[in-house]
């Protein structure tokens, strides 16, 4: 996983203000490097799915009830180089949570490791939790990331309606559509 990271670390190591943002290190607790996980939005419950449970690259990350298949867990990968970072491999295929072409206009798909910041989130409190003391969170992506703003690009439904089959893009929405939590999946 290292090479994964090597250019975000590069430029962590000239100045990690940029790239590291505040509380970040504090979340880490939320999820644990390694584990497996459901990744549910908050307002719907529905997870992230890889469409049609396929294996190739730039398939669609999309909402979808939660079932028991492979194509819903995801397996966070803290970055060695870069605390406070992760990103997301799903279990079926061994590919990565990644934006689309690396452009906060587009969707989110499955990708194979490719060492770019596409594939990169930290985790962000958003103060909520519910009434089982769960906590939601945000998951927000490197790319364009700002230090300390609130219009930093967050994973996101494309649409409020959160039928199954709803893309996932990155926006910077702050409502219930993109907040998530992590729930274990063994």
């Amino acid at each position: 996983m290292e090479e994964i990271f090597k250019g975000l670390s590069d430029k962590i190591n000239n100045d990690p203000s940029k790239f590291i943002p505040e509380g970040a290190l504090s979340n880490i607790p939320v999820i644990v490097d390694g584990a497996r996980y459901y990744i549910r939005n908050w307002e719907s419950s529905k997870v992230m799915d890889v469409e049609g449970g396929s294996k190739g690259d730039y398939t669609k990350v999309i909402l979808y009830d939660n079932g028991t298949g492979d194509n819903q867990k995801w397996v966070a990968v803290a970055s060695k180089s870069s605390p406070g970072f992760f990103s997301f491999r799903a279990v079926h295929s061994s590919k990565y949570l990644d934006v689309k072409g690396c452009n906060v206009k587009n969707e989110l798909i499955q990708y194979h490791g490719n060492g770019s910041e596409a594939q990169l989130f930290t985790v962000q409190e958003t103060g909520d939790k519910n009434a089982a003391g769960e906590r939601a969170v945000y998951l927000v992506s490197v790319i364009d990331y700002k230090p300390n703003s609130t219009q930093n690009y967050r994973i996101s439904t494309w649409d409020k309606v959160h039928k199954n089959g709803s893309w996932l893009c990155l926006n910077t929405d702050t409502s219930n559509r993109s907040k998530w939590k992590f729930v274990s999946a063994g």
